[in-house]
């Protein structure tokens, strides 16, 4: 599968992320369009559950990130590869498929 526009979502979680790390308002607006073209995951029932669990298995061992989980959560719930460069923030989730160029 090639990645491109129609084969990229992203959760809400970074969603919020990258619009917070904007610079400045040509960022921010660069980023808008760019999001646009983008399915966009929200959080819900299900992806709260997963969350809960990741946390519950793997906030000691691990000292994962509540928004590393969030995103692992969304990941799990909708059956997505996560395309990451900090693969060590998610590789121990056995439930996670990352993504593999």
């Amino acid at each position: 599968m090639k990645i491109g526009p129609s084969n990229i979502g992203i959760s809400v979680i970074t969603h919020a992320e990258i619009y917070y790390g904007a610079r400045n308002k040509k960022d921010f607006e660069i980023y808008r369009r760019f999001f646009n073209a983008l399915a966009t995951y929200p959080l819900t029932e299900e992806i709260s559950n997963i969350f809960n669990g990741l946390i519950v298995n793997y906030s000691i061992s691990h000292k994962v990130r509540i928004a590393d989980m969030l995103i692992a959560a969304t990941a799990i719930a909708n059956n997505l590869q996560i395309f990451t460069h900090n693969r060590k923030d998610f590789d121990f989730i056995p439930e996670i498929r990352l993504y593999n160029p």
